[in-house]
């Protein structure tokens, strides 16, 4: 891996921490944005152990679409 490739993740790391702070934040979240959340821990969480290098062989790509557990009360929407 270069000095600049690994810069490039690090930097789309960040921009994907930043994307879930700012939903995190979102209060009533629906349906699709708990989802959405669900989705950005994945890619997050990818792109860690892509750009730390765990694995010596290429690290898994995430499911495409996991199952999500939700428990909806009133008109707030939680992920399980």
């Amino acid at each position: 891996m270069t000095f600049s490739f690994t810069l490039e993740v690090i930097v789309v790391i960040i921009q994907v921490q930043q994307q879930l702070q700012s939903m995190y934040e979102i209060p009533n979240r629906n349906l699709q944005t708990a989802q959405q959340i669900e989705q950005l821990q994945l890619r997050l969480q990818y792109l860690q152990q892509y750009s730390m290098g765990e694995c010596r062989a290429p690290p898994q790509r995430p499911p495409e679409q996991q199952p999500v557990s939700v428990m909806q009360r009133g008109s707030q929407v939680q992920v399980i």
